[in-house]
């Protein structure tokens, strides 16, 4: 019960994030752009949960932790795309703003390699799943907190 309410709670601050941002479908022509946020509802490998989040960086590839085991890593829009090619696309409306998230995701979440796991805590950045990862880029990324 205890992970069923943190996976909630984690997933209501997602909804809420996202109510600061214009949604737009998944089409054919879709360009990535930093800071576009992605999310699909195919399960990820060995993860017990539906759907999946990430996060395009500031230099056009995708950041994301796949599931338990997993560390962050940026792959390439190609091989995102190959993986997931329905997704919806989440896109902040000030571009600056999601840039400098992209570019957060890129430079300080990745590097640190965070073991996957799921806690309530989304400013602890000793773990990661993939929507707290896509939360923290635009929460630390903007350089002032909780400035969304």
């Amino acid at each position: 019960m205890k992970v069923l309410s943190r996976i909630v709670i984690a997933f209501l601050a997602v909804l809420l994030v996202a109510t600061t941002f214009a949604t737009t479908s998944q089409a054919a022509s879709y360009k990535p752009k930093a800071g576009d946020i992605l999310i699909t509802s195919k399960k990820v490998t060995g993860a017990p949960f539906l759907g999946h989040a990430a996060i395009v960086t500031d230099d056009g590839r995708v950041a994301h932790i796949s599931g338990p085991g997993a560390k962050p890593i940026v792959r390439t829009w190609a091989s995102w795309k190959k993986d997931y090619p329905k997704i919806r696309v989440v896109r902040h409306k000030d571009a600056n703003i999601a840039k400098k998230a992209g570019k957060y995701a890129r430079t300080k979440i990745v590097p640190q390699k965070a073991s996957y796991a799921i806690y309530p805590t989304l400013l602890s950045t000793g773990t990661q799943y993939c929507s707290k990862l896509v939360f923290q880029a635009y929460y630390f990324g903007n350089g002032k907190k909780n400035q969304f």
